[in-house]
């Protein structure tokens, strides 16, 4: 039987990247399990609205992120939905790094 040889490098692109025409960095790595199909624009605006008010305001003010409504959450690029980097690090930022998802660290 053949091993498998270490990963050594991270893809490139699909976790973490920076989309065109925008300053933010996004992640699909939170939601690329959740929708792992494009999603319509039509089917994104029935989601999102819910998903970033409940999924992430609510716990930022709860964190007390003082400006977090004027934060950009999500955005749906090429019929994927992406994560602002700078939302997860935050809510992540509490937590000790053992209790961390394997996808907060990609």
């Amino acid at each position: 039987m053949q091993e498998t040889p270490p990963i050594t490098a991270r893809a490139a692109g699909f976790f973490t990247q920076v989309l065109p025409d925008d300053d933010y960095l996004w992640t699909a790595g939170f939601l690329n399990e959740r929708f792992p199909l494009p999603v319509s624009p039509l089917g994104w605006t029935v989601v999102q609205e819910l998903l970033e008010e409940l999924a992430f305001r609510v716990p930022l003010r709860y964190l007390g992120v003082r400006d977090a409504e004027s934060w950009p959450i999500t955005k749906l690029y090429r019929g994927h939905p992406y994560v602002n980097v700078r939302v997860l690090q935050t809510l992540y930022r509490p937590f000790p790094d053992l209790l961390l998802p394997e996808d907060a660290t990609r």
